[in-house]
């Protein structure tokens, strides 16, 4: 990590919305099993991750945690790089609470 300490809240929604956006790969944890894939479609109700053997629906409240690389969702900055990995994890259906990431070293 850089040693600087940081906290972003985001909703799971929130952060697959900004990674269809930007067209960068996550992991959902679903149901125990992680799934990889673009977001290439995102609402409240679901997401579909693209990935090469296939696209996946997944229901939004059967989300349990998304990982993603920090560098790929954030604006780069010039003198450090950014390669923690992140996991948001999710709150039951109807929750409208926002949800803070744990950075994890890989």
């Amino acid at each position: 990590m850089s040693g600087r300490a940081s906290s972003t809240l985001f909703t799971v929604g929130t952060l697959l919305r900004r990674a269809q956006d930007q067209g960068v790969s996550v992991r959902a944890l679903v149901e125990g099993q992680w799934v990889d894939g673009v977001p290439v479609a995102a609402d409240s109700m679901g997401v579909i991750l693209d990935a090469p053997d296939g696209q996946t629906l997944i229901r939004t409240e059967a989300i349990t945690a998304v990982r993603f690389q920090r560098g790929a969702l954030e604006d780069p900055v010039p003198t450090e790089a950014h390669h923690e990995e992140q996991i948001v994890w999710a709150q039951p259906a109807g929750s409208s609470q926002l949800l803070e990431t744990t950075a994890i070293e890989g």
